[in-house]
């Protein structure tokens, strides 16, 4: 977790959705915003002794929360099983 916040603007959240699963919750984002974070996070992903898989969501307007986390996790599992295909 200290690895996702030191890479976090300061009106970011992490959110702990259980186990080892995280949801990052970007206030204001922009598309620039959004790869700046997306690229620190697979830039620095080198160093660290563990890997893990990312999936993202854009919020539409007043969608459920949930709906655009179910999108995202749809998005880790894609990008899961293609990095296993290779």
């Amino acid at each position: 977790m200290r690895y996702l916040q030191e890479r976090m603007r300061d009106n970011d959240y992490i959110v702990r959705l259980g186990g080892d699963e995280f949801a990052i919750l970007l206030g204001n984002a922009t598309t620039d915003g959004i790869d700046g974070l997306v690229g620190r996070i697979r830039r620095d992903m080198g160093a660290l002794s563990a890997t893990f898989s990312m999936g993202l969501a854009v919020r539409n307007d007043e969608e459920p929360l949930t709906a655009t986390l179910a999108r995202a996790d749809m998005e880790m599992l894609a990008s899961k099983a293609a990095s296993r295909a290779n």
